[in-house]
C-alpha cells in the first residue's frame, strides 16, 4: 500500500526547509559582522555593530522557534498519517522529546534579552526555578516602578554585549 503526503504536510515540509535556509543565512551574516568587528577601532561604531549581532541573534533565535514548532507539527501529521494508514501501529507513537532544559543557567543579576508576548525586552535575571525551568526578570525598560515578570528558560538569551550607558542608542 503507497501512502502520500498531504498536500498540507508537504507545504509544511517546504516551509520548514525554507526556514533552515533563512537561519543559515543569518548565521552567516553573524559571522561575518563578527569579523567586521575586529576592524573596527571606534567606540560608537562598535556600539553599532554589538547592536546588529544582538539583533540578529534575536532574528535567529525567532526563525528557529519557528522552524521548531512546525517540525513538531510535521511529526504530529505523520502520527495522523499512520495512525489512520497501518492501524496496527496505533499507539506505538514514538514519544516525543520535552523541550531540553537549557544548557547554561543565567546567574541572577545578569543581563539578558527575553521573549513577553512576542516582543523582546531588555532585563536582568532576578532568580531562576530549575523545577520549572524559569526565570524571574526584572524589566530594564520600565523606568520607576520594578517591574518583575516570570519567562519560561527557552526565552531567555544572555548577553554578552558590555554593559552600555543610559541612553546608548541600540538595535532593540
Amino acid at each position: 500500500m503507497m501512502v502520500s503526503l498531504s498536500p498540507e504536510l508537504l507545504q509544511s515540509l517546504k516551509e520548514v526547509d525554507q526556514l533552515r535556509k533563512e537561519i543559515e543565512k543569518k548565521i552567516q551574516k553573524i559571522k561575518q559582522e563578527h569579523r567586521s568587528l575586529e576592524h573596527t577601532n571606534d567606540k560608537i561604531g562598535q556600539e553599532k555593530q554589538w547592536a546588529k549581532i544582538r539583533s540578529l541573534y534575536l532574528e535567529t533565535i525567532t526563525l528557529s522557534e519557528r522552524q521548531s514548532g512546525l517540525t513538531y507539527t510535521c511529526a504530529t501529521k505523520v502520527d495522523d498519517l499512520i495512525e489512520e494508514n497501518f492501524p496496527q501501529m496505533a499507539g506505538k507513537k514514538r514519544k516525543r522529546p520535552e523541550p531540553s532544559a537549557p544548557s547554561e543557567i543565567v546567574v541572577a543579576g545578569a543581563r539578558i534579552a527575553c521573549r513577553v508576548d512576542d516582543n523582546w525586552i531588555l532585563g536582568r535575571v532576578k532568580s531562576y526555578n530549575a523545577k520549572k525551568s524559569e526565570y524571574k526578570i526584572i524589566d530594564e525598560d520600565q523606568e520607576a516602578i520594578e517591574k518583575i515578570l516570570t519567562v519560561h528558560a527557552k526565552h531567555v538569551l544572555a548577553l554578552s554585549c558590555p554593559e552600555l550607558p543610559k541612553g546608548s542608542r541600540v538595535l532593540a
